[in-house]
């Protein structure tokens, strides 16, 4: 398994920190850990990028207590764009 993270803005919503990016998760499997920077998680949302792609899901329990997420798409190596809010 394979996920490359990156980070691609991040700013503030009152008290809340967001950060988005785009995550590509390759190496033949469909699950990997998104690093958001963020050290409370309490939102997380995902989209997939591209036509091969039909679906993705957190495969957490928010909040979460680290900042890292792990997704899972219906298909092998995918891109993915997310969004978080925690701090």
């Amino acid at each position: 398994m394979a996920i490359t993270n990156t980070i691609i803005d991040r700013s503030k919503f009152g008290d809340k920190e967001v950060v988005w990016g785009k995550s590509v998760i390759s190496g033949g499997t469909n699950t990997g850990d998104v690093a958001t920077g963020l050290a409370y998680v309490e939102m997380f949302i995902p989209t997939t990028a591209g036509s091969a792609q039909k679906g993705i899901a957190v495969n957490e329990t928010l909040p979460l207590s680290s900042g890292d997420v792990t997704i899972v798409m219906e298909s092998n190596d995918g891109t993915a764009y997310w969004f978080a809010i925690g701090h």
